[in-house]
């Protein structure tokens, strides 16, 4: 029988209603587990709390330190897989960090809840259950991180919540789910590659997220850069549409990148890629060749996780702009 290590974070799976009706942790990992007898039929688990914190609570800090202890156990001979619990607010930047960060062919599954462990109709341990099923299954190896919700199998790179209360919340942009939990069976329609490996040890969390809307003004992004006590390293735009931007910005862009800041364009639609084509973007000048990168399917909290890492871990302009245009 296969040993699995469970790590719980908290999240909704692990809250239930206060005297004022407000969902808050109360539910440990030894309990959740508990509550699942039928677990015990399928495989061994030692569990492990981690946090205990509603997701929204998470820090790119935590994450990262979230990360070193699932690949910490990864490691060991005995472990055959693993699963996380996850507050639904931030999983999908949890789990495309560590499957930028992990390399190993073991499973790593992670799992949350829309609904409160004691309401009605709670969705906790369903996907609880269903998380472990795909842990233990053999075609999980090598599919890099894997999402567990409502029945469906996502990819961590994929993977974005779309709604903020429907349990069926969560779907994987430019594609689809990978696989589904049908009548106890684990089925998966494609196979899936982990993301390319981001070596570092650290992280690096002055990178700032900026949304293109109508009316944007340069001295939003020139405030940033005039502000002495706020030395960031990186900034991510989402652009419209396919990576168009006003054109008034460019200049302070092209400051930003001139002080060493990397500058990555996104979307703000949920789906499709940035491309260089428009030339109301740059004026007279081309976006790309001022060294802005253009990322592919990425959208704003993920291409902000990645260059994180990238910065954490010292990689050079080139190679932080051929992996995200990879």
């Amino acid at each position: 029988m296969k040993k699995i290590k469970f790590i719980s974070t908290g999240g909704t799976i692990a809250m239930n209603e206060n005297e004022n009706g407000k969902l808050e942790p109360e539910f440990s990992g030894v309990e959740l587990i508990n509550g699942l007898p039928e677990l015990k039929k399928i495989c061994k688990i030692d569990a492990y709390e981690f946090s205990n914190i509603d997701s929204s609570q998470m820090t790119p800090e935590i994450m990262f330190e979230l990360t070193q202890l699932v690949a910490k156990n990864l490691e060991s001979p005995e472990i055959d897989g693993v699963v996380i619990t996850h507050g639904t607010d931030t999983l999908e930047e949890t789990a495309y960090m560590m499957d930028l960060i992990i390399d190993n062919s073991k499973p790593v599954v992670i799992t949350g809840a829309m609904r409160g462990a004691l309401e009605l109709s709670s969705d906790g341990q369903a996907n609880l259950y269903q998380a472990f099923q795909v842990a233990v299954n053999d075609k999980s190896r090598e599919q890099g991180v894997l999402v567990v919700l409502n029945n469906e199998i996502h990819t961590a790179k994929l993977l974005t919540k779309r709604h903020s209360t429907n349990l069926a919340a969560f779907t994987s942009i430019n594609s689809g789910k990978i696989g589904e939990i049908s009548d106890k069976k684990v089925n998966y329609f494609y196979n899936a590659r982990p993301s390319s490996t981001i070596k570092t040890k650290n992280i690096n969390n002055e990178v700032i997220l900026l949304k293109i809307v109508p009316g944007f003004e340069p001295f939003i992004i020139d405030t940033l850069l005039n502000n002495n006590e706020l030395d960031f390293k990186g900034l991510v735009i989402e652009a419209y549409g396919s990576g168009a931007i006003p054109s008034n910005i460019v200049p302070s862009l092209e400051r930003s990148i001139e002080r060493g800041i990397k500058v990555v364009l996104t979307s703000r639609c949920l789906e499709g890629d940035v491309h260089n084509i428009y030339a109301a973007s740059g004026g007279k000048k081309d976006p790309e060749e001022l060294g802005i990168i253009f990322s592919q399917g990425l959208n704003g909290q993920k291409a902000r996780i990645k260059l994180m890492l990238m910065l954490g871990g010292d990689y050079l302009a080139k190679e932080i702009k051929d992996s995200f245009h990879s």
